[in-house]
């Protein structure tokens, strides 16, 4: 399995581990948006590979900025 170093001073992290924290992240925020009055957003599996990496990149700043 590849897997790449993760921040400076932290743990290995496996590239699917990455995956996973963006599909967590889209699905808590798609799930907002019915109580803001919004359409319902696709599913994860529905959106295009660079959406998703978008995804990914926002939880992982977010990690980061922990």
């Amino acid at each position: 399995m590849n897997q790449t170093p993760a921040a400076e001073g932290t743990a290995w992290t496996d590239p699917d581990d990455a995956a996973d924290e963006g599909r967590l992240l889209y699905e808590e925020r798609a799930a907002l948006l019915p109580g803001l009055w919004m359409p319902p957003a696709p599913d994860w599996e529905d959106l295009s590979e660079t959406d998703r990496q978008r995804w990914r990149q926002y939880a992982q700043d977010a990690e980061n900025d922990l």
